[in-house]
């Protein structure tokens, strides 16, 4: 009994990353942690959706110039006053975040 509870734990460990929703202040820490935070400013910045991160940033390039990585769709109140929700067309994973690269204004995991 004792081997199988501790097979459950440990399995479900695993997969923590996977299926628990992450959080904004998750998707944060990580796109701070990146090589590419440190050329890019966040238009929208990184949001938690499930177990993914969106983002939507401008990164420069060496010309000083800067290019729109993904794009970013806000959805309004009735009013037209508040974001209550928004659609990110960029995603990556918490490990594949804090791999990113500013590579000439693109963004990419691992090295240019």
């Amino acid at each position: 009994m004792k081997l199988f509870l501790s097979i459950i734990v440990i399995s479900l460990l695993g997969l923590s990353s996977t299926v628990f929703a992450l959080t904004h202040t998750e998707c944060e820490a990580a796109w701070k942690s990146s090589s590419a935070y440190q050329s890019c400013y966040p238009a929208w910045g990184a949001k938690a959706i499930g177990n993914k991160c969106g983002i939507y940033v401008h990164c420069k390039k060496p010309d000083g110039s800067e290019v729109a990585n993904g794009t970013y769709n806000p959805h309004y109140d009735q009013k037209g006053n508040e974001i209550i929700g928004s659609d990110y067309s960029l995603f990556y994973t918490v490990e594949e975040l804090k791999k990113l690269n500013n590579c000439n204004g693109k963004l990419k995991v691992g090295s240019c």
